[in-house]
């Protein structure tokens, strides 16, 4: 009779230690998958940040003498902000090409063409608009095919 209770004592503790490892591993991968999600909204939300403030913060930067021109290059939508440092004028031109967002400050008299410019940031594409001359509308898609605009107050030329 007392070797069966023992038996039995035995098979419970390595019942209850089977489902603690059960219940810890199932919590493990649970929360593994939630950080994932989590840590892929944080992305998304990033991307769609950091490209739509560049862009505003630039304008602003660009202060209010600036004077922004939506012009076609290459069948690329560029965004150029012209500005006045010392007695030279300057272009500031923000483009995407092959998925990437870039920026290049040149000097009005230097010729311009895709390619140019330092890499800002990945994003699947984006295209400047003008509305009534007093609005810019920024549409930005992502590398994950998801798209916001941006709308941004700038006398556009």
């Amino acid at each position: 009779m007392e070797r069966s209770t023992h038996t039995i004592d035995r098979a419970f503790i390595l019942a209850a230690i089977a489902v603690f490892a059960l219940g810890s591993l199932l919590v493990a991968v649970f929360g593994a998958r939630q950080y994932q999600v989590t840590v892929n909204a944080m992305d998304h939300n990033h991307d769609v940040r950091t490209c739509s403030s560049y862009i505003r913060e630039k304008i602003r930067q660009a202060g209010t003498d600036c004077s922004a021109t939506i012009i076609e290059s290459e069948g690329t939508t560029v965004l150029s902000l012209s500005s006045e440092i010392g007695d030279t004028k300057y272009n500031n031109y923000i483009y995407s090409k092959d998925g990437e967002l870039y920026e290049i400050l040149l000097p009005e008299s230097s010729d311009f063409s895709l390619g140019m410019g330092q890499k800002i940031l990945d994003i699947g594409s984006i295209t400047f608009e003008s509305v009534d001359g007093k609005l810019l509308k920024a549409s930005i898609e992502l590398p994950d095919g998801s798209n916001q605009t941006t709308y941004i107050s700038c006398d556009i030329d």
